[in-house]
């Protein structure tokens, strides 16, 4: 028997267990309906693990968009805004945030794509701060 210590790791459980014991006898939907359910649950026991990164990282966007010349945006809405209309687009610092908090979602959400785009970060130009994926 597992002991489980956290919500996370009683998620994963709960996936695996889904994974091992009961989709082996499903088939068609009723098997694409339990392939969603398992890969639900390991985004969210993937950003319970990482919710303090997720937070810091989003702190350094906020912190990235606010300068002596520039008022701090209201609202992620006002972010985007100013990001399409290219206020960021010489903003190292901002780049940098933007990969990173990108980084954190791709783990939770993509973790198999992970390892490629954090070898395109590692391996970038800084001078160039934003890398083909």
């Amino acid at each position: 028997m597992q002991l489980v210590t956290n919500s996370a790791e009683l998620l994963e459980l709960a996936a695996r267990t889904l994974e091992e014991a009961v989709m082996p006898g499903l088939d068609g939907r009723s098997r694409y309906a339990a392939l969603m359910v398992c890969n639900a649950l390991g985004m969210v026991a993937r950003e319970l693990v990482r919710q303090a990164h997720m937070e810091e990282a989003t702190g350094e966007l906020v912190a990235a968009a606010e300068s002596p010349d520039r008022a701090r945006p209201a609202s992620a809405k006002d972010l985007v805004r100013a990001l399409r209309a290219g206020e960021f687009d010489t903003d190292a610092r901002m780049h940098h945030a933007l990969w990173a908090h990108a980084a954190l979602l791709t783990g939770i959400t993509r973790p198999s794509a992970l390892s490629r785009i954090e070898a395109q970060i590692a391996g970038h130009d800084s001078a160039d701060p934003s890398p083909e994926i």
